[in-house]
This record gives C-alpha cells, sequence and structure tokens, in this order.
C-alpha cells in the first residue's frame, strides 16, 4: 500500500517510491483571467447564476464537507483491488469575510481582518492579516489552499463584484447540462472539464450537481482515471497481490451536505484566543522530516559518479567547492512534474555562478528514451542522470519524491528537502543563497534531533532474491466466489455485531479509515465506515456508553510528519463522538495495541481500556526509554485513571467473572508486559 505523508491542510506534493499511486498535492496557482469570457450554455448559465444568487444573498451559512478518493483498478494477478480514503471539513461563514474550517488535523479561523491557523497537536498556530481576496491568495498559500478545496467557500469570500464565474477555476469549459434528482429533489447536473488542482495532473472531466430549488452547489465529481493509469503503467511498481498495477477508476468527489444559510453563529466562532501552552510560530514545526534520512545532514555526501543523459561524465568529487543540488524526480511523479518548471528557473538563477543543479531520475530502467523526450519537450536544460535501479536513492535515503538535496563546497549535505509547493523556487533559492555565503540551514540543535531519529534498520541492505515456490498439485484446491475490494489487516476479532446471534470475523480496514465485517461462511463482506477516522487501526471494540452503540476504536495517524495515537468512540452511523489523544512528550510517539470496554467495578456504568505504549522516536533498543501505561475512561472519554504497567507490553485484556460469579462482580484486567503477567483492578469509590 502506498505511504501518504500529511501535513496541516493538505496532503504534501509526494510520491512514495515504493510504487505508483501518487498522493494528493495542494493546489495550483489559478490563472487570472475569469471564466466568462467563453461562451457558457445558456442552460448551464442559468444553474450558476442561480446559485451565485443563493450564496451572495447569504448573511451566514455553514455545511459539513466531505472530499473522498476513490481508486479502484488490479494487481498483477488481476485480483480486484480498492483503496479510498475520505477526509471531513466544517466550514462556517459570516459577512462580511468572517469564516471558520474545522478539520481533524487543522482549525482556519478568521475575524475578517485576521486569520488565525492552529494545528492543536502540535501547539503552535500562526497569524496574519486576512488577504483582500482570499481564495487568489489561497492559491500559493500553504495552510489557505485549504479553502481551494471547498467552492462554496470560494464563492462566498470571493471579493464583492466577483461573478457566478469564481465557483470554478480558470480555464473550466463547459459541455452539457441535465436534469437529475437526488434523495426526492430536483437539481441540474451540469458537466466539462476542469483543473482538478492537483500539480501535474492536467484538466480532468468533472460534473456539478445543484439543487434547483435552493441553488446550492452539493455535489462535484472530477474524474482521474486516464491521468492514474498512465502514471501507473509508467511507474516501477510492485508487482505483489493487493498493489494496484491497472487502474479502471479514479475520482475524487467533493460533497457539500447539511447546509444552513441565515442561522445565528456565535461570535466567537470567527475568533481565537491562544492558551498558554500554545506557541505562535511563522510556520508550523513538525518533528524532523525525512526520519532517518535528515540524519544525512551535516554529514558527508555519499559520493557517486556516472554519465548524464547527454553522455558527459558527472561525479561529485569533481565537483568539490561547488554547491550541488540534487533533485530526485520521475516522469510519473506528478508533483515532480509539477515543481519541475521551478528546479530549471533555479538553475537558470545560478548559471554562471558556483552552483551546479543534477536531475537525478527514477523512471525504471528502458525509459531512457521516453526521459530524453520528456525534458527536451519541456526545455529542461539542466544536467540529469539515471538511477533506475536506485542505488543513489538509497545512497540518498530517499523513501518519497519529489526531493532536492542541497550539498555545499565541502562535499556536506546542508539539506534535504521533501515535497513541492507553489514556491519552491524562492525556498530553494534562499537556501542555496545562504550555503553559498557559507552559511548553514540548520541549527545544532536541529542537527541533534535529525541525528537523534536516525533508525539505519528503515533502509536494510537489499538481499539476494528468494525464488517464487512451485505450485505443487495446485488442482487439489479449489477456489470460490470471491468478494473484491475488501482489504484486511491484521488484528481481527469474532463478534456478533448486529446481534443477530451470528458472529462476524471483523477486522481493521488495510486502506484506513474503518474496519470490514465478513460472515462466517465468507458469503457476504461490507466496510464499516468510521467518519473523520485516518490511519491504521490498531485495536477495536463493540461498546454502548451513554446509550450510544458504536464502536472504540485504538488507531494511529499521521500529523504533519509526527505520529499520534488514541482512542475514538464512533456510533453506528460512523459518526464520532469523542476523541482520547494519548499523551506524549517531545521527540516520543505513542502505540495503543489494545482497547476494550467493560463494567469493571460493577457499578452499572461502562469504562473504556486502553493499553498505550509510549516510546522514543529514535527508535532507542533500550526498553527502559518505554512506558507502558494503562488507561480507563469513561462513558465520555474522559481519564477517570492511570497508572504506568512496565515498559514494554504486548497486549491485554479484560477477563470474563468467574463462572457462577455475582451479577456485578468487578473485573480483572490482564496486562502482559515486561516478562510477566499482571492482573488489575478498578474501582471507582477508591478516589
Amino acid at each position: 500500500m502506498p505511504r501518504f505523508v500529511r501535513s496541516a491542510a493538505v496532503v504534501l506534493a509526494l510520491c512514495p517510491l515504493a510504487h505508483a499511486a501518487p498522493a494528493q498535492p495542494a493546489g495550483n496557482p489559478p490563472a487570472t483571467a475569469q471564466l466568462a469570457t467563453q461562451t457558457i450554455p445558456p442552460q448551464i448559465r442559468t444553474v450558476l447564476e442561480r446559485a451565485h444568487r443563493a450564496y451572495a444573498a447569504a448573511s451566514t451559512y455553514r455545511d459539513r464537507a466531505e472530499i473522498t478518493f476513490d481508486l479502484r483498478g488490479k494487481d498483477s494477478g488481476g485480483a480486484s483491488v480498492e483503496q479510498s480514503s475520505t477526509r471531513e471539513m466544517e466550514f462556517w461563514f459570516q459577512r462580511p469575510g468572517r469564516f471558520a474550517v474545522h478539520t481533524d488535523e487543522l482549525d482556519i479561523v478568521s475575524d475578517g481582518a485576521t486569520v488565525w491557523a492552529v494545528m492543536p497537536e502540535l501547539n503552535q498556530y500562526m497569524q496574519t492579516a486576512a488577504p483582500a481576496d482570499l481564495p487568489a491568495a489561497a492559491a500559493s498559500d500553504f495552510v489557505l489552499s485549504l479553502l481551494l478545496q471547498h467552492r462554496p467557500a470560494t464563492a462566498l469570500l470571493a471579493p464583492a463584484g466577483s461573478d457566478f464565474t469564481r465557483f470554478f477555476r480558470p480555464g473550466t469549459t463547459f459541455a452539457s447540462s441535465r436534469p437529475e434528482t437526488r434523495a426526492g429533489r430536483i437539481g441540474t447536473r451540469i458537466s466539462g472539464v476542469t483543473d482538478p488542482a492537483m500539480p501535474g495532473m492536467g484538466n480532468a472531466p468533472f460534473t456539478a450537481w445543484f439543487d434547483d430549488r435552493s441553488g446550492l452547489l452539493e455535489e462535484i465529481r472530477i474524474d482521474l482515471t486516464t491521468t492514474y493509469a498512465d502514471m501507473i503503467a509508467q511507474a516501477d511498481g510492485q508487482d505483489m497481490p493487493g498493489i494496484l498495477r491497472t487502474v479502471s477508476k479514479a475520482e475524487v468527489v467533493y460533497t457539500f451536505t447539511d447546509a444552513r444559510l441565515n442561522e445565528a453563529v456565535a461570535p466567537e466562532r470567527f475568533t481565537f484566543s491562544p492558551s498558554a501552552r500554545m506557541r505562535r510560530v511563522e510556520a508550523f514545526e513538525f518533528s524532523a522530516p525525512g526520519g532517518a534520512q535528515m540524519a544525512l545532514v551535516g554529514q558527508p555526501a555519499p559520493e557517486f559518479e556516472g554519465t548524464t543523459m547527454t553522455g558527459d561524465a558527472v561525479s561529485l568529487a569533481a565537483l568539490r567547492g561547488k554547491v550541488v543540488v540534487l533533485d530526485f524526480w520521475a516522469t510519473w511523479c506528478a508533483p515532480c512534474v509539477a515543481v519541475m518548471p521551478q528546479v530549471q528557473r533555479v538553475a537558470e538563477r545560478f548559471a554562471g555562478r558556483n552552483v551546479v543543479v543534477i536531475g537525478v531520475n527514477q523512471d525504471r530502467a528502458g525509459m531512457e528514451d521516453r526521459v530524453r523526450g520528456f525534458i527536451e519537450q519541456r526545455g529542461v536544460t539542466f544536467r540529469q542522470i539515471s538511477d533506475a535501479e536506485g542505488e543513489l536513492g538509497r545512497a540518498y535515503r530517499v523513501g518519497a519524491i519529489p526531493c532536492t538535496v542541497i550539498i555545499d563546497q565541502r562535499g556536506v549535505i546542508q539539506d534535504i528537502h521533501i515535497g513541492g509547493d507553489p514556491d519552491t523556487e524562492g525556498k530553494l533559492s534562499e537556501r542555496i543563497e545562504t550555503v553559498l555565503r557559507g552559511g548553514r540551514i540548520h541549527s545544532d540543535e536541529a542537527l541533534a534531533r535529525f541525528a537523534a531519529g536516525a533508525d539505519e534498520h528503515l533502509f536494510p541492505e537489499a538481499g539476494g532474491a528468494t525464488p517464487a515456490p512451485v505450485a505443487v498439485n495446485a488442482n487439489l484446491i479449489g477456489e470460490g466466489p470471491r468478494t473484491p475490494g475488501i482489504a484486511a489487516a491484521a488484528g481481527a476479532r469474532l463478534m456478533d455485531v448486529d446481534g443477530d446471534g451470528r458472529l462476524e470475523y471483523v477486522a481493521p480496514d488495510f486502506s484506513g479509515g474503518g474496519l470490514v465485517a465478513v460472515s462466517a461462511d465468507g458469503g457476504e463482506a461490507r466496510r464499516i465506515r468510521l467518519r473523520g477516522q485516518r490511519g491504521y487501526v490498531s485495536a477495536f471494540a463493540r461498546a454502548t456508553l451513554g446509550g450510544t452503540a458504536g464502536w472504540v476504536v485504538a488507531a494511529s495517524e499521521n500529523v504533519g510528519q509526527s505520529v499520534r495515537a488514541g482512542v475514538r468512540f464512533h456510533a453506528d452511523n460512523g459518526e464520532a463522538v469523542w476523541t482520547f489523544a494519548v499523551p506524549a512528550g517531545p521527540g516520543m510517539v505513542a502505540q495503543v495495541p489494545f482497547v476494550d470496554a467493560a463494567d469493571l467495578d460493577g457499578d452499572g456504568r461502562v469504562e473504556v481500556v486502553a493499553l498505550a505504549v509510549v516510546l522514543p522516536e529514535s527508535a532507542d533498543p533500550n526498553p527502559a526509554a518505554n512506558q507502558a501505561w494503562l488507561y480507563v475512561l469513561d462513558g465520555a472519554g474522559a481519564v477517570v485513571s492511570a497508572r504506568q504497567v512496565g515498559n514494554v507490553a504486548t497486549g491485554a485484556y479484560i477477563a470474563a467473572p468467574a463462572s457462577g460469579a455475582a451479577s456485578g462482580t468487578a473485573r480483572t484486567v490482564v496486562v502482559l508486559a515486561d516478562n510477566a503477567v499482571k492482573r488489575y483492578t478498578f474501582d471507582n469509590r477508591r478516589k
């Protein structure tokens, strides 16, 4: 499965080198031309103008938005593969120019004069003056780019006098419209071609549905099937079961539901007051990016030598005395293609100075002619070398692209940067200038953090190939019907999910965001969606808390470059009821290998039990550096009690009452930790 690295409001522009499926990057800067210059079919113009009037007349507005990415196809063996993910946001608006956006990772708030961006997990916030044209500013601002994913927001926040064309990005063309009824409501679906706001993707077919009565936009679908199919076909993917190799569908769906107009909104919704723990920053500071890769910063750069694609000899040793910039990229990586013009401009800016820019192409062997044609067509003139076998990438520990490495005149690595954004040119140029002056990009403290986060086991030496097993009497094993699109991970439990007396095999959904349930005979399978849940589910249990039946889930997910772990309770309809984040200090991460719910002390109230292990990000092999904690939460997710139960814990369970035990008998929590079986009881009357 692809590993996507998330950062704040959007997914960073990265392509994981494990295989071809690219991450969804931040938006493109829109052009200044308006759509009004094109001829728009009258029926579509009527729909867009009606929507414009509806939003323009709203004094307040709020909705819930979902962004779903659905990717389907087959692996190298022809088996069906389905990968999907959903992100949610809540949006509030009040004239003039006040707004608030809430996601699991980031809040953006504005009172019309000031914009605050807040990441609670990091205890950090940013503060800037509100721009006159927020949608335009969002095109080049890392944080505000979240607004580009919410089309009603771009219409509501557009400056006075803007016309209906602000619903869609410049360059959008409209083809047709047709009536369509949704949930008993009459509406119109329009279609055409638009910019999906994903660098390197190019324009793609889209449809959008508007409610004829309210005029509001409720859905946009963008078809990226052709683009993704081409990317994956060109990539050096893994021929393994479950790894996508052909694409039948790639679609991004934006839905805007529960829209409410002209309702009162509390004034405090549009302002922010930092707590004493909050720290104001110029840019969000995540944990050391790149993990083990960043441990190379401050160290001598791995030597290399070879021949460029134009036949010239090149080596790092021969370039000593110059600043060398390595740009790792591939033709199938959309973010790489998107930032390539900026890297080209950097190479041109420093031409004639003591700087050399070298592209390190990661396309597979046999693609050299295609790569040469690619760079010629796009006017790329800085020298290029092929790393088809990945040797140079492994030496520089490149796990995702685009990736730039800056090496100083002495041959020491001064910076490694993963990803790209609309200001890659400016940021990269500034770092190069610093190195040219003999300065350092990272402080001693930063270098120490990078070194502490190194883990050489992330990049093991390649071993010998293992021969594939030979099928023996394969015809003795017959295959029956299969249910495609179900990817279950480890950690399954047998339980009666719906109370019909039949057990089901329930497991974490390997695609993330929920669970899968399979009937005992394997004949039926379904996905259980947990709204807002991302990352890997490590443990789960059924529970009824506060009269609400649902799922208690333990999961780990990315927040920026860090990993957080916690426990969430979701009602059966998938809605998140509460969240508990496991505390982990600086340089530490947490895991939750066990969660369950039961009435522990027999008082008629159900408690939630979670086992959490807190350990250093540096993967310190010393077990004493770990801490295993047992948490008891009440039905609302508040911590009732917690105690350290050891250093290394592998699991736990809640013991069943002894046979014949009286009603209300206390339950024992059994923990396997520190080479021992430990027993704990909970009694709320002790407080």
